[in-house]
């Protein structure tokens, strides 16, 4: 077995006596305390709540972290209705830039769709809704050749979401100057699932998943 996988019988040993990092074991006791504060809410607490919850607990785990953990089930639901899914931060580690994720995604994928939960710090459920490319950007390259793709993807997403039954905002986008849209040269959008106030409940994440897959077979005419 050492040979095959080509390590030596005293490496083997160390590795299976060597103690977890201290990194490691903190890891799992944040992980530990998210599927009990999820389970304490009754499945509902999305992002938000858990991390303003963990940090009464006296963790200093960031909400990108539970973010994370959220988008991984978003990700295996796409899995399971075909689709191939690159999660571009797929651990803990958010060093690489906004820049740098979407001239990735522009090398090796066919769209590019971020995920997210609105802080906007409202008491109510806002509702989902895409990042349409304002007009003062719509004459400037790449955003020139690429915008209308960016807004029919992003409008795609909003109407299999609204078929599912979730709440949208207003008319389902809302213009902001980002940099994912201002570097990308695929369909690009950024979508905003809702806010702190959203039900975030695993039926909920299934059916936001659901109108996502609806609205990407609607876009690529699936």
């Amino acid at each position: 077995m050492f040979e095959i996988l080509g390590v030596s019988k005293s490496g083997y040993y160390d590795w299976l006596t060597r103690k977890p990092s201290n990194r490691s074991l903190q890891k799992a006791k944040v992980k530990e305390a998210i599927k009990a504060i999820y389970d304490e809410s009754k499945c509902i607490y999305g992002a938000p709540k858990i991390t303003k919850e963990l940090h009464k607990r006296g963790f200093t785990t960031a909400e990108s972290t539970v973010t994370l953990q959220m988008a991984q089930i978003l990700k295996e639901k796409l899995l399971a209705q075909g689709y191939d899914v690159l999660i571009v931060r797929n651990s803990d580690d958010v060093q690489l830039d906004n820049v740098a994720r979407t001239v990735l995604c522009n090398n090796v994928a066919d769209c590019h769709i971020s995920l997210h939960w609105d802080g906007d710090g409202l008491g109510y459920d806002k509702g989902c809704f895409y990042i349409s490319v304002p007009d003062g950007l719509k004459s400037m390259e790449p955003v020139a050749s690429h915008w209308q793709e960016h807004d029919a993807l992003g409008a795609s997403l909003v109407e299999g979401l609204r078929t599912e039954g979730m709440t949208i905002y207003q008319n389902g986008s809302m213009n902001i100057d980002l940099t994912q849209t201002s570097y990308s040269t695929i369909p690009s959008v950024d979508m905003e699932l809702g806010n702190a106030s959203s039900d975030h409940s695993d039926s909920t994440l299934n059916s936001l998943a659901d109108g996502l897959v609806l609205g990407l077979n609607a876009y690529f005419g699936n």
